[in-house]
């Protein structure tokens, strides 16, 4: 049985647990301590310096698109994963008053190779997807104890006040194939669970609302929507 209201609330509450811990930092401008949250998901490293980029959606300029460079065979792989993602996306905007423009473009992205390193898929994506985009997702190969990540690659400047990234490239990538080769269909999307396409207002609607059960008929396979709304955590 599916409830996404409960999946949803896990989600959130996994993200929360796994991103942040707490920690004692001496700021040196006061000579004090001070606690703060620290996190590799977008939270300040230290109470000096910070980093606030575009690579993370809360500092994303609302009247712009959000640019994502999905894969061909993920779309086809997963009908109605671009209706997923938005809403996934604007059910984290939807907390603090945000509603976010997704614009998607397909492009025929590799399976990384075994011996691939992260900046080698980063390099590899971003010769193949349109400059500018923010959100590059496709697949990946299967690794122990991880379902989906996220990754980002930057080179940000410091500009004596601040950290400034001028570029940047992010992936969202699902692990959907074995060490063997074959895919392990571990995910299924909402449309292929009941047969129907829904909108990306359908289903932010369902995520709002917190009150719709679906029941599932697939043993120990995984909701997308559920590890979407999780990794888009990571990118807010």
């Amino acid at each position: 049985m599916l409830d996404l209201n409960k999946l949803s609330i896990a989600a959130f509450i996994l993200f929360l647990v796994s991103a942040c811990n707490q920690k004692t930092a001496n700021n040196g401008n006061h000579g004090q301590d001070h606690h703060h949250i620290e996190s590799k998901y977008g939270h300040l490293n230290t109470l000096n310096r910070k980093y606030l980029n575009n690579t993370f959606l809360i500092h994303h300029n609302p009247k712009e698109s959000y640019d994502i460079c999905l894969s061909s065979k993920t779309a086809k792989n997963f009908p109605g994963i671009e209706e997923e993602l938005v809403a996934s996306i604007n059910i984290w905007g939807y907390y603090i008053g945000r509603n976010i423009q997704v614009n998607f473009v397909h492009r025929e992205l590799p399976l990384p190779g075994k011996n691939w390193t992260g900046p080698d898929k980063h390099n590899t994506f971003k010769e193949i997807c349109p400059k500018g985009v923010e959100l590059i997702v496709a697949e990946d190969r299967e690794k122990s104890g991880s379902i989906a990540y996220t990754h980002q690659q930057s080179k940000p400047r410091w500009n004596g006040h601040e950290w400034i990234a001028d570029k940047f490239s992010r992936v969202l990538m699902l692990r959907t194939v074995k060490a063997s080769g074959e895919r392990n269909n571990k995910f299924f999307s909402l449309q292929e669970l009941t047969g129907e396409s829904h909108s990306s207002e359908q289903i932010l609607e369902i995520l709002k609302k917190r009150n719709t059960k679906i029941f599932s008929p697939h043993y120990k396979r995984i909701p997308l929507i559920t590890t979407l709304m999780h990794e888009v955590g990571h990118i807010w």
